[in-house]
């Protein structure tokens, strides 16, 4: 090594999880990375023995001029991965992509290594590559091509073989340069490839192709995306976290060897911190080669939520959402499975399927997906056509909309958007929930609203708000100002102008005293306890008090109300 070489496994990130596995690459900018190799006097033979998509990954985020120079260097394996990585998108070859590398091998490579690499890629690469651009015919006896072909036709060195040249002049000047070069070093090949070219069919040579590659991948966790989403199966948290409770779980993992270098993806380590539950967890454990063991289950649990989110395993950082969801629905998992003991969770890291932990997690917020599901037909969350969630508040229809994505996620509020992660998050995300479903249940069940009333209610000329202002905040509201103003006739009917002009005072007067409950309990709150299920009594008191709160703040420090269009988001408001 030259004296001003880097060692790049002394490079140190700063991540206490991570520095503790030794790696091929460290933290330096990866242009410097790609210096430092070159400068080490064994830097053919390092290169050569680098994890193929380790390598690949450093070339991509240096960038192309800067990764150039190291093409001079990889074997055929590690080509293939690239082209594996870089150049198909689901199962169709992108022959466009697949031109710069292949510029690169003709460009960097010497007779030897082009030899090599040619003939030890997939025998259906470069004839995909050429019949997307040429023809190729056999040539007359007097090794002319056929009479009815024109534009840029040629014909081989040996006379045998007439082609037909792209339009394209970078496709056909780098073809030219390829067919050239294997007439020089491997003629047996030129003509195999040119045959190819001539009899084989695109889509059967696409689908071995594809297979192959699909089957190099699986080799680094990366499985077809009909298998990758299985690892967002259902799995019962609750009676998971029994089974490892009552049974010794053992060494339910099945201890996979990794490998003695184990590079994390620079958009894994850029995420993994204290901020998830699984992290602090790992800091805790003591021996590095259950550490080690634990980032390979973790690395390939990264590798198939990717490739189930539908982002092309040579695109990583491109899936840093679904990184950092992976690494929240884990924890998750992990935080429920534990019980929050730390000790309990570093056990089951060790001891338990990475995947199964993970989808323990994201099962919880699944089942959460369904409810929100279920309340939008029973009967409705909505009265609004054009809007799925009318009667929801802002908080509430940020958290249903996050909930109800593809992968649910969480909202503390309309402004407050993350992934789940802790226990916290989800039992939040539950309980507002369960509030709206006895919202659901109060407007509808209790009260005996008809959704059809109800919706031509508000889209009459009788109330003075828009449709879309009329939440189960506003019909409440109208519903307790209806009972302090003593109407026992039409509980969720618009305030007239009386009810609206007295409102303030009544407001100030304040006649519940210290606790609207109280109050109300005999009268308004007793009989919708009675109606509702034990469960949810609680949430009748704590909507009481809510919303005499926004009452009194919005209404107790004015005289009067001058323009009952600014109050339509609080209560109804009858027309004038």
């Amino acid at each position: 090594m030259s004296e001003d070489s880097v060692d790049l496994k002394t490079q140190v990130s700063g991540n206490p999880v991570i520095d503790r596995i030794e790696t091929w690459l460290g933290v330096q900018d990866p242009a410097e990375q790609i210096d430092s190799i070159i400068r080490r006097e064994d830097a053919e033979e390092t290169l050569q023995s680098m994890d193929a998509p380790v390598l690949y990954r450093l070339i991509k985020r240096a960038g192309w001029d800067q990764g150039y120079d190291l093409l001079q260097y990889v074997t055929p394996e590690q080509l293939q991965i690239f082209i594996d990585f870089d150049c198909w998108q689901r199962d169709r070859l992108q022959t466009e992509t697949l031109e710069k590398w292949l510029s690169a091998l003709v460009s960097e490579a010497d007779d030897d290594q082009f030899k090599s690499v040619c003939r030890e890629l997939d025998p259906e690469i470069l004839p995909i590559f050429f019949k997307t651009h040429l023809k190729v015919e056999l040539t007359d006896d007097e090794n002319r091509p056929p009479e009815e072909w024109d534009g840029k036709v040629e014909v081989t060195p040996d006379g045998w073989y007439a082609i037909k040249y792209p339009e394209d002049e970078d496709a056909g000047r780098l073809i030219r340069m390829i067919l050239d070069r294997l007439y020089y070093v491997d003629r047996t090949l030129a003509w195999t490839l040119l045959e190819a070219v001539r009899w084989e069919l695109m889509a059967n040579m696409e689908e071995e192709a594809y297979s192959w590659r699909n089957s190099r991948l699986e080799e680094y966790g990366f499985v077809p995306r009909e298998e990758a989403v299985e690892v967002y199966a259902f799995r019962s948290p609750v009676q998971y976290r029994e089974t490892i409770e009552e049974e010794d779980v053992g060494d339910q993992a099945r201890r996979v060897d990794p490998p003695a270098r184990l590079d994390v993806p620079a958009v894994v380590r850029d995420e993994f911190d204290d901020e998830f539950f699984v992290y602090r967890v790992m800091r805790s454990i003591t021996d590095d080669d259950d550490l080690r063991r634990i980032l390979f289950q973790l690395r390939t649990l990264m590798n198939r939520t990717i490739v189930a989110d539908g982002i092309e395993p040579g695109n990583l950082e491109l899936g840093r959402e679904v990184v950092r969801r992976t690494l929240g629905y884990l924890s998750l998992g992990l935080e429920f499975l534990s019980r929050g003991e730390s000790d309990r969770a570093a056990g089951y890291l060790k001891d338990l399927p990475t995947k199964e932990i993970f989808q323990a997690g994201y099962s919880l917020a699944a089942k959460l997906q369904k409810k929100v599901d279920e309340m939008r037909d029973r009967p409705t969350l909505t009265l609004v056509d054009s809007d799925d969630y009318s009667l929801l508040g802002d908080d509430d229809r940020a958290l249903v909309e996050s909930l109800l994505r593809i992968r649910p996620t969480y909202a503390a509020d309309a402004n407050t958007y993350d992934i789940f992660k802790s226990q916290e998050q989800l039992d939040d995300a539950a309980f507002r929930i369960g509030t709206i479903a006895f919202k659901q249940m109060w407007l509808f069940g209790i009260q005996e609203q008809d959704v059809g009333e109800l919706a031509e209610l508000i889209y009459s000329d009788r109330t003075l708000n828009a449709p879309d202002e009329v939440t189960f905040e506003t019909l409440f509201a109208t519903r307790l100002v209806n009972f302090f103003a003593d109407d026992v006739g039409g509980p969720l009917a618009p305030l007239d102008a009386v009810k609206l002009r007295d409102l303030p005072k009544l407001m100030r007067a304040a006649p519940w005293g210290d606790d609207p409950v109280e109050y109300l309990s005999d009268d308004l709150i007793s009989p919708i306890v009675d109606a509702a299920p034990v469960a949810t009594r609680n949430l009748v008191v704590q909507w009481v008090r809510q919303t005499m709160t926004t009452l009194r703040e919005e209404f107790a420090g004015i005289q009067e109300i001058d323009e009952p269009k600014y109050v339509t988001p609080i209560v109804l408001v009858e027309r004038s």
